[in-house]
């Protein structure tokens, strides 16, 4: 899973392409831009034919997005949640975040893109990445 992180910006910059997003690097300079791009994308796609490798491909890539968008906004960082005790474990998660996010607020991007790709009827990515934006703000139950 390190190989996600240290090739985080070519695999965006392949999703740019997909999006038709050029230059591909404007992805990491603006990735807001990417996850409107990426939203169009998955409501006007039928992916029902879509391979798995195909579906893991574009999940990666989403998560991905979805966190570089979240740091950009939040600051903090992608790191695996290694603390068994806590929420997604084991997950890939943006933490870190400054306000309004909770001190130990942390977001499992790679499931907000899983259920924009895989729930049906499929859910619109914009309004996924709101509700957990404003779920950071509330106190996790313990």
């Amino acid at each position: 899973m390190a190989e996600l992180v240290a090739r985080s910006d070519s695999m965006l910059e392949e999703l740019a392409q997909i999006l038709s997003i050029s230059p591909p690097r404007l992805v990491l300079d603006d990735p807001w831009r990417g996850l409107e791009r990426l939203a169009a994308f998955l409501q006007n796609t039928d992916l029902d034919g879509a391979t798995e490798d195909a579906r893991i491909w574009l999940l990666n890539r989403a998560g991905l997005l979805i966190a570089r968008g979240l740091v950009s906004r939040f600051g903090g960082m992608l790191a695996v949640q290694r603390d068994p005790a806590q929420r997604f474990f084991g997950n890939y998660v943006v933490g870190g975040m400054q306000c309004p996010a909770g001190p130990d607020a942390v977001l499992d991007p790679f499931a907000v893109a899983h259920a924009a790709i895989y729930e049906r009827p499929r859910p619109n990515l914009l309004a996924l990445v709101a509700e957990a934006e404003a779920a950071l703000a509330k106190p996790v139950p313990g």
